[in-house]
């Protein structure tokens, strides 16, 4: 079997761990760009329609007469 020595074993150590710090950054940098972005606009607009909805519902358990905006919202 070969024996590595201790700087060859360092090294390839290293180049292990370096490896390990590229994935866990390249993680983090697609979080930080694509999905937390996408994440906030999905809760936003989730906001919207759930307003919308609790207006409506509101409108109509009121019987009062349902505005354009909220009939164009149902439709």
């Amino acid at each position: 079997m070969v024996e590595l020595s201790l700087d060859g074993i360092s090294l390839v150590w290293d180049v292990l761990v370096n490896l390990i710090k590229g994935y866990e950054t390249g993680k983090k940098d697609l979080f930080n760009s694509h999905i937390e972005p996408l994440h906030n606009r999905i809760l936003a607009i989730h906001k919207d329609y759930m307003d919308g909805f609790e207006e409506a519902k509101s409108i109509l358990e009121n019987q009062d007469t349902p505005t354009s905006e909220i009939i164009k919202f149902l439709e």
